[in-house]
């Protein structure tokens, strides 16, 4: 060996799985009607997912639950037992390691080489496709879907409150009695042109107040209190 030159080092060869597919043996029991235990609920979950079973998912192998796994063995061309055996529980988790994985390297050794995997055949993985699909009449029905929009609650619509009609008043003039003459009396009062008291009587003063009004307002100076006066007789009582 020549100064300088390492000598050859022997590294251990990484053992392969089989070249073939093969399903892995599923470690589940078999199940028949009147289990309980928690696989029950694994089964019906799968069998729920694949659309076999619309049933409660409790864990209690019941006759929905037998129906449902006879429908599944039924449509993968298994014995319609009812019951999940091996052979069951292998189509329901159809397992598969592809060909030339290589094994972990153990613990102990310390230049493990990684192996390339060989290329996976798509023809041996395992997918949605290859499980079994329940006839028509055994799936759970779908909600009906209606083309119609939701129907949406009609929104209160605020509206303006309407505003209060004018009140009408009545034409007065000289001889006229009532409450109406008092409330012009007392409008004339307050804005100085009368006072000769209230009493809902409408004589001679309450002409003369009324004309004086009127003249100071700019209206037609005849001691009758028509819609003109009673206009500005209000607004300036304000």
């Amino acid at each position: 060996m020549s100064p300088g030159t390492l000598p050859p080092v022997a590294f251990p060869s990484v053992p392969l799985l089989a070249q073939n597919s093969s399903p892995l043996p599923v470690a589940r029991p078999d199940l028949s009607v009147g289990d309980r235990r928690p696989e029950v609920v694994e089964l019906q979950a799968v069998l729920q997912l694949l659309g076999f079973y619309d049933g409660a998912i409790d864990g209690i192998y019941g006759e929905t639950t037998r129906s449902s796994v006879a429908i599944f063995q039924q449509i993968a061309g298994l014995d319609t037992t009812g019951t999940v055996t091996a052979t069951t529980w292998n189509r329901l988790f159809p397992a598969t390691v592809p060909p030339g994985t290589p094994l972990a390297a153990s613990s102990g050794s310390r230049n493990p080489v990684a192996a390339n995997p060989a290329p996976v055949d798509p023809s041996t993985a395992p997918s949605a496709a290859t499980f079994p699909v329940p006839p028509s009449s055994s799936r759970p029905p779908s909600p009906p879907v209606s083309s119609s929009p939701p129907a949406v609650s009609p929104v209160p619509r605020t509206t303006t409150a309407p505003a209060p009609a004018e009140v009408s008043l009545p034409v007065l003039k000289e001889g006229a009695r009532g409450s109406v003459v008092e409330q012009l009396q007392t409008q004339l009062d307050q804005l100085g042109f009368y006072s000769d008291g209230v009493d809902g009587v409408f004589g001679e003063q309450t002409t003369i107040a009324v004309k004086k009004f009127q003249e100071a307002n700019d209206l037609e100076k005849d001691g009758v209190v028509g819609p003109a006066t009673w206009a500005i007789l209000l607004r300036r009582g304000q």
